[in-house]
């Protein structure tokens, strides 16, 4: 199966699993289950309520966040290596951005893309951007991102990995790329909530890692708004969710 089949394959089954999709489903089946087993669709129904709500909620998006955080916490204290490069992972595009000619790099990309700026600055280290064109579109991420780098931020890009689909695919190509130059060190950058999983597909194709994750959300004030339920909140809870289940993925399927 290609990298692409096996790229739709898993968004497939993640939007089966994940909200929004997934507690549609729970809802639907404590619905059937209801006109056999009518307590367990009641509680199953109940269940998917509560959880629904939940993670709209913004303590438990930042909780949800915290719980990536903890694991990777900010430093800032790099000691740049003769043998080492910057890579900046693409996190999306934008297909209807009319005032950059249609289309452009997503918020979570430019978030990324403007860390990695800043650390090149900072150590001297050449730049790999990678990301493709999963999804379609004109233009691969990688090329767009290596466009804002040198127009925006005055940093040029060594490596161009325009290619992959997906985090695994990024990894291979741009490992394949890196150790043609005798690059065999790595400054990772990508948000926090991706890193693990991010970090541990580098890894295991014998890269060394250095953590840079960008995109820390987590608050420690709580009060009464905490509490109100909002779409912000639920995307990112979903965010997070959609992480977990390609750590628990990875884990299972690699003993």
């Amino acid at each position: 199966m290609s990298p692409e089949d096996l790229f739709v394959l898993r968004k497939l089954v993640a939007a089966l699993v994940l909200p929004p999709i997934g507690p549609v489903v729970l809802f639907l089946l404590a619905a059937l289950l209801a006109t056999r087993w009518g307590r367990l669709g009641k509680y199953l129904f109940l269940a998917t309520a509560l959880f629904s709500v939940a993670i709209a909620m913004p303590v438990v998006a930042d909780w949800l966040q915290w719980s990536f955080e903890l694991r990777h916490p900010y430093t800032g204290n790099f000691k740049p290596q003769s043998d080492e490069a910057i890579v900046i992972l693409g996190g999306g595009r934008t297909f209807g951005a009319l005032e950059y000619g249609g289309e452009t790099i997503a918020a979570a990309t430019l978030e990324r893309v403007r860390y990695g700026a800043h650390l090149a600055r900072q150590t001297g280290l050449p730049v790999l951007v990678s990301g493709g064109k999963p999804g379609g579109g004109r233009f691969a991420e990688a090329d767009m991102m290596a466009d804002v780098l040198k127009t925006d931020y005055g940093v040029a890009t060594r490596w161009i990995e325009n290619e992959s689909v997906d985090t695994v695919d990024n990894a291979n190509r741009s490992i394949a790329m890196l150790s043609k130059d005798g690059i065999h060190r790595i400054l990772l950058v990508t948000d926090v909530v991706h890193m693990q999983r991010a970090v541990l597909i580098f890894e295991e194709r014998g890269m060394l890692v250095t953590a840079a994750p960008t995109g820390y959300q987590f608050s420690h004030t709580i009060d009464g708004w905490s509490f109100m339920p909002d779409a912000l909140s639920y995307a990112r809870s979903s965010y997070t969710l959609h992480e977990w289940l390609g750590i628990t993925w990875m884990r299972a399927t690699h003993g």
